[in-house]
């Protein structure tokens, strides 16, 4: 049997199932959890504590809607070596320090092995500049590679 991939959810991602200003996003969203959700495919998605206190701030009602729609997600934890990880990224200029929470949720994901970062953010995150330092970062550091795509770019057929 195929080894599972194993996805990580930033923030921006269960909130655009919400997001009716941006109705081609928030389809792909809903599509990316409804074939997430198929058990046919050999995938897993995690989601960390960071995204949990992000949410935790929403105002109701979609602090609950977002809760709902992640129950069931694995959590994983800011380690220290991830939160070193995220400071690698923004002392190298990748990631601006304001906006560490970003290079949070990529370390948190390369800390645990995952195989993608599944994000809406392509300020900080879902960029080519992004996508190659931060790799270049993890083979310095030791550090597995990793994939930050939208939910748009994931390839399902690669996991049938």
């Amino acid at each position: 049997m195929a080894r599972k991939i194993r996805f990580y959810l930033d923030t921006s991602v269960p909130n655009h199932l919400f997001a009716t200003d941006t109705p081609e996003r928030m389809a792909a969203t809903e599509r990316f959890f409804s074939l997430l959700k198929d058990h046919a495919r050999p995938c897993e998605a995690f989601i960390s504590e960071m995204v949990v206190g992000e949410i935790a701030r929403a105002p109701e009602p979609r602090r609950q809607a977002l809760l709902e729609a992640l129950r069931g997600f694995p959590v994983l934890d800011a380690t220290a070596e991830s939160i070193r990880l995220a400071r690698d990224y923004t002392q190298a200029g990748i990631i601006p320090p304001r906006y560490e929470a970003d290079a949070i949720h990529l370390a948190v994901a390369a800390a645990h092995g995952l195989d993608m970062v599944i994000s809406w953010n392509f300020e900080h995150m879902v960029n080519t500049r992004t996508r190659r330092q931060v790799n270049a970062i993890n083979d310095l550091k030791g550090f597995p590679r990793i994939e930050i795509v939208t939910p748009e770019e994931v390839n399902w057929d690669d996991f049938s």
